[in-house]
């Protein structure tokens, strides 16, 4: 939600901040690190660290699924009346911004990238 309301502070239309938030929002390898600096430095509850571990792990899980159904996700978001800036970009427009998920050479199938 942060990386959307950002995107949109910046001017983007809502279709590209939403499927901005969703590519960024899953969890990095430096978070893993850093749950185990907190650990460490006792600034994380140890009750806490489990569901903490949990969420990063389902959201590495689940990035691959969501980023390939980015669009459909869009496509389900409620619009505005009017269109204007929340009218959706067309897809060639982003050929210049190295493509979309469905460029790659694994989205929308069960393979792993």
């Amino acid at each position: 939600a942060l990386v959307v309301a950002i995107v949109r502070a910046l001017g983007d239309p809502a279709p590209v901040a939403l499927r901005t938030g969703v590519w960024l929002a899953q969890a990095g390898e430096f978070a893993f690190v850093l749950l185990a600096l907190g650990e460490q430095h006792r600034l994380l509850p140890a009750d806490a660290l489990q569901p903490v571990l949990a969420a990063m792990l389902l959201s590495l899980l689940a990035s691959p699924w969501l980023i390939g159904r980015a669009d459909w996700l869009v496509a389900l978001a409620p619009r505005r009346q009017g269109g204007g800036a929340e009218a959706e970009i067309h897809p060639d427009l982003w050929q210049d911004h190295g493509g979309t998920c469905g460029d790659w050479p694994y989205a929308g199938s069960d393979q792993a990238i």
